[in-house]
């Protein structure tokens, strides 16, 4: 109904309607990082009893994003932030990094946090 009646199409993966969150999901994320976004969606919908997980493990030995169709949105995202093809690749290949490695003030909220658990203002179980 939503197909014939406003043109609704169902796209390969969740949030692929979008081509840098298609890219950045599909292939940015596992295999710079080894991280598929499918495992926390599947993950939901067998919780919901939309899917079994036998058929989430099946969906997860494909990989989530075509290998044509990256190529693709990989000219067309360095086309938009003005780079080369090349630097991107340079880009994917320095060495990984996470809040940690940039000035932020993590430590700082730990210790508040330690301390609210220490007064009984802080009962959450934070790890």
């Amino acid at each position: 109904l939503l197909e014939e009646k406003f043109g609704w199409k169902q796209y390969a993966n969740k949030h692929y309607e979008d081509l840098f969150t298609r890219f950045y999901e599909g292939w940015w994320l596992p295999r710079k990082f080894g991280y598929d976004k499918r495992r926390c969606y599947y993950s939901s919908l067998i919780l919901t009893g939309q899917m079994t997980r036998d058929d989430a493990l099946r969906e997860l030995e494909d990989q989530p994003y075509d290998e044509a169709i990256a190529k693709e949105d990989k000219t067309v995202i360095c086309n938009k932030l003005g780079i080369t093809m090349s630097d991107l690749d340079e880009y994917f290949k320095l060495p990984n990094k996470t809040f940690r490695d940039y000035k932020n003030s993590f430590g700082l909220i730990n210790k508040a946090i330690k301390l609210a658990m220490l007064v009984g203002l802080e009962k959450r179980n934070f790890r």
